[in-house]
């Protein structure tokens, strides 16, 4: 099936999405819901990710670039739903290169243990609904040296031994974005089929790990972090992720809580 991309390249850039949402404005907020409008750099001078962090890469190896458009009628409440169908087709895109990745939640894509693509989603709100989201996409493609500033790198070149064509990629993965999304906004996938997809494709889903309270999280009396040696820091399970994008962790006596993000870390 042939879909509508709008797309724009710059050698260098502050951010993508900074761009795009530059972009928006000047259009008055008014966009074609047929039509994503694409941006794409080889550098980008402030690229953000999750967490109020940075996002760092090489010039010109990576894809790098942000998709601007006007969703099908998603709830303010339910907006989570276009993370799960982001995530789910960048497993896509790295199972046709051949590499084995799970999602972090809420949206790091993961070779084994190694971070290989992140994202970042802006949604804007109207009368309850999203009315506007950008995504921003950093993915891992052919850098292999990342020095010693991000903790825990991997890329499809060190994953697969093959570099790969830069603008082949970001085609076949625009194509792959929007046939996930698509199906969705036409109901070929339900809503909750689309959520236990995501559930099996989480990363360390049901299995017992050690996390760490960050300091705007709940209180962790209400876990078992008996025996760790690091405050806050405790061994639970994640047992289930919510509509709203809430994590759910399960400890061992079978007691839960609830994280948003930015109220947990996974400790790797």
């Amino acid at each position: 099936m042939d879909y509508e991309f709008e797309i724009e390249h710059f050698q260098t850039l502050d951010s993508t999405s900074s761009y795009l949402q530059r972009s928006l404005q000047s259009r008055s907020g008014s966009l074609d819901s047929g039509i994503w409008h694409v941006c794409s750099a080889d550098f980008q001078t402030a690229g953000r990710g999750q967490r109020g962090n940075s996002w760092t890469s090489g010039a010109g190896e990576n894809l790098l670039f942000s998709i601007l458009f006007h969703p099908c009628e998603i709830p303010a409440s339910g907006q989570f739903v276009l993370t799960e169908i982001f995530s789910l087709a960048m497993v896509d895109f790295f199972s046709q290169q051949g590499v084995e990745v799970l999602i972090k939640w809420p949206n790091d894509i993961y070779a084994g243990s190694r971070k290989i693509c992140g994202m970042l989603f802006e949604n804007s709100l109207s009368d309850g609904l999203v009315s506007t989201s950008i995504v921003g996409i950093g993915v891992n493609l052919n850098q292999t040296d990342f020095g010693t500033s991000i903790a825990n790198p991997t890329s499809l070149a060190i994953e697969t031994g093959k570099v790969a064509d830069r603008n082949q990629s970001l085609s076949e993965l625009l194509v792959m974005l929007r046939a996930r999304y698509e199906n969705f906004a036409n109901g070929t996938v339900s809503r909750a089929a689309l959520h236990t997809e995501y559930l099996s494709k989480l990363f360390r889903y049901g299995e017992f790990h050690k996390f760490q309270k960050l300091a705007a999280g709940p209180d962790p009396l209400n876990v078992s972090y008996a025996n760790s040696t690091f405050e806050n820091v405790f061994e639970a399970r994640i047992s289930n992720v919510k509509e709203n994008g809430l994590l759910v962790l399960e400890n061992r006596e079978g007691r839960e809580i609830e994280f948003a993000f930015k109220e947990v870390k996974f400790l790797l």
